[in-house]
């Protein structure tokens, strides 16, 4: 009897606890996003007037905010992909190896964002590295069967998912090497994890006799029950981290873009810059040029107090040894990925 290698795997009678845990909070994290547009703001990581540290932690689950079509799909795209390859790669490796790849990749992703100063988002982050098994699963029916492996639904589902992800994804973000090198993390973690696993069913793909440790599962379970416990103190603690945002934006209420420096220095050095429709946080053409001969010197930062109001702030008061500073601001763009118009030149 000819072996069917993916309605084996699938029939393995293993609760895949790591898929539903990133089911779930993909869900919960990207549904609060909906209802709170700046918790995006916070978990993208983008020029914020406060710091928070935890926030990679939970950008992994923030898939859009259910606004835009494409972040529909990228939603939706990602869970189906996570209950195919995700629960498919649980159940032949059990869920302490599962939650050893998942952990490794989004690490491995984390330590990438670090050293490029560029933050990333979505599951894709870590579900990636559950293609190969997959793949192999396939490729080993297909071998088998040859074109009668494709009367088969889940032969096809999965051919069809592969295609997206490593052809149809790849094409589409040619241009954006960042998202291909966060897909392309894990992929390669995941590749390591495929030839261990291969390494370890020498003959043929053996899917039964991947036996898992008791006291590793009781482990993982427990690891993932805590890692709750710490998103819902986060999530819960939201309300508290918008209420800050809030208090800024009434501390600066009444101030406007300042016409001279008199102005400028009664802000604090704070200039607002308001927009009418929500933009996207980022700052894609920046320049600023200083001349001053005062042994202070001068530093201007810029942060996103939320999706309408650009902060820029100045270090000190400028005084008569500061003969000018200018600042200039493009390349911006609203929600919708539609690009502003207006660059922004500010002389002082």
């Amino acid at each position: 009897m000819e072996s069917n290698y993916l309605k084996e795997a699938f029939k393995i009678k293993r609760i895949p606890w790591v898929c539903i845990f990133l089911i779930f909070w993909s869900f919960a994290i990207t549904g609060i996003s909906y209802f709170f547009p700046l918790t995006r703001q916070i978990l993208h990581q983008r020029n914020l007037p406060f710091d928070y540290n935890w926030a990679p932690l939970i950008g992994v689950f923030l898939h859009g905010r259910f606004i835009v079509f494409s972040d529909i799909i990228h939603s939706f795209g990602n869970m189906i992909f996570l209950f195919y390859f995700g629960i498919l790669t649980e159940k032949v490796l059990g869920t302490s190896k599962m939650l050893l790849l998942t952990i490794l990749s989004f690490f491995g992703n984390i330590t990438y964002f670090y050293i490029v100063n560029r933050w990333g988002w979505g599951v894709s982050q870590v579900s990636w590295a559950y293609i190969l098994i997959p793949f192999v699963l396939i490729y080993k029916q297909i071998k088998l069967q040859k074109f009668k492996a494709f009367k088969s639904f889940w032969i096809i589902i999965g051919v069809l998912f592969l295609c997206h992800a490593w052809i149809i994804m790849t094409i589409i973000q040619l241009n954006n090497m960042h998202n291909n090198i966060v897909h392309l993390i894990p992929t390669i973690i995941g590749i390591v994890f495929c030839i261990i696993w291969l390494r370890d069913n020498k003959e043929k793909v053996s899917i039964e006799k991947t036996n898992i440790k008791k006291i590793e599962y009781i482990i993982s379970l427990v690891f993932l029950i805590a890692l709750s416990l710490v998103l819902s103190i986060i999530i819960f603690n939201l309300p508290h981290e918008l209420k800050k945002f809030e208090e800024l934006k009434k501390e600066i209420a009444d101030y406007k873009i300042p016409k001279d420096r008199e102005e400028l220095n009664k802000n604090n050095g704070i200039i607002p810059i308001r927009f009418e429709t929500e933009m996207w946080p980022v700052i894609s053409s920046y320049g600023r040029s200083i001349n001053s001969s005062n042994i202070v010197p001068i530093t201007i930062d810029e942060k996103w107090l939320d999706n309408k109001t650009l902060l820029i702030t100045i270090s000190r008061n400028l005084n008569q040894d500061d003969r000018y500073v200018k600042i200039s601001i493009g390349g911006l763009r609203d929600m919708n990925n539609k690009k502003y118009n207006k660059n922004i030149e500010l002389n002082y």
